[in-house]
């Protein structure tokens, strides 16, 4: 999969060399003279992709946003997202897979940010965050008549959190959704801040109820969220799970706080990061830091 990209990626910058030297009018018709090449867009493997681009002074000066199907511009359609910028610095932000996401006051970086929406359950909190990637770009453009190129090499921004229920205090079998509650949850991103969040409220609630997924390992329960990054402010993340029958019956509630099981300290979930967090019946026995899609037996971290 990662050769088959870089081939796609090379083809791509090969397309885009020949363009720039036997198109070069269509490039600067309009004057363009900054371009960010996002691969994802090429490849289809986003649903969309918004960026963002400020002065020295913190001002937006220019933005572009596009979403599947693509369709609506031309150089968009293949990843290339082209701005006319006047000589100087930039601050430019690029975020892909948004569609959980309400951006806000984006005129002035100093007020610029992103939050979670709220959920569509009729119930008062915010809607879990999409699997959104990110990445600020800094270029500084000097050279009238040149193209300035950037290629989107982004990391991902959302983490996610797994708890495995072992020896589930309740009938596993007749459970037919989960409902999670996550008590002081971030909720939004100052784009400044790059992945230092905050909360409007100091109980902000996310807010999600699903199916229960397909249980993978015989005698473990296991439900996995995607959060907003935390942040080390004291305030520990509380998580309560309540498993529903078929026909709308508790089967169990369970509260699980994201903390050091000996201090009681909030742990901190980082961009791109997975907490597993292993309970035994009512205890936690485990709780592991990991990468986004490794597992206990390959992590860098493992807090017993």
């Amino acid at each position: 999969m990662r050769k088959k990209r870089l081939l796609i990626v090379l083809c791509t910058y090969v397309a885009l060399l020949l363009s720039f030297t036997a198109c070069t009018y269509d490039y600067f018709e309009d004057e363009t003279n900054y371009m960010v090449f996002v691969p994802e867009v090429l490849e289809r493997t986003v649903s969309d992709c918004r960026i963002m681009v400020y002065d020295e002074a913190g001002t937006l000066v220019n933005a572009r946003y596009a979403a599947a199907p693509w369709e609506k511009d031309a150089r968009m359609n293949i990843g290339q997202f082209c701005f006319r910028l006047p000589p100087g610095g930039y601050k430019v932000y690029c975020y892909t897979n948004t569609d959980s996401l309400l951006f806000v006051e984006p005129e002035s970086l100093e007020t610029s940010a992103f939050r979670l929406k709220e959920n569509s359950f009729g119930v008062l909190g915010y809607a879990q965050p999409s699997d959104v990637f990110f990445q600020k770009l800094t270029p500084t453009i000097s050279e009238a008549g040149y193209l300035y190129t950037d290629t989107l090499c982004a990391e991902r921004y959302t983490g996610r959190i797994t708890v495995r229920f072992k020896d589930f205090p309740g009938d596993v079998s007749s459970i037919d959704k989960v409902q999670l509650s996550a008590v002081c949850a971030p909720t939004t991103q100052f784009l400044k801040n790059d992945t230092l969040t905050s909360c409007l409220t100091e109980n902000d609630v996310m807010f999600h109820l699903d199916k229960l997924p397909l249980q993978q390992t015989p005698g473990i329960l296991e439900v996995d969220h995607r959060y907003l990054p935390t942040v080390d402010d004291g305030k520990v993340l509380r998580l309560t799970f309540t498993f529903f029958d078929s026909s709308g019956g508790v089967v169990n509630t369970l509260p699980v706080e994201v903390s050091e099981r000996n201090t009681g300290v909030p742990l901190r979930l980082l961009h791109g990061k997975r907490l597993i967090i292993e309970i035994d019946s009512y205890t936690v026995v485990k709780i592991s830091v990991v990468g986004w899609d490794e597992d206990i037996e390959s992590g860098d971290t493992d807090m017993e």
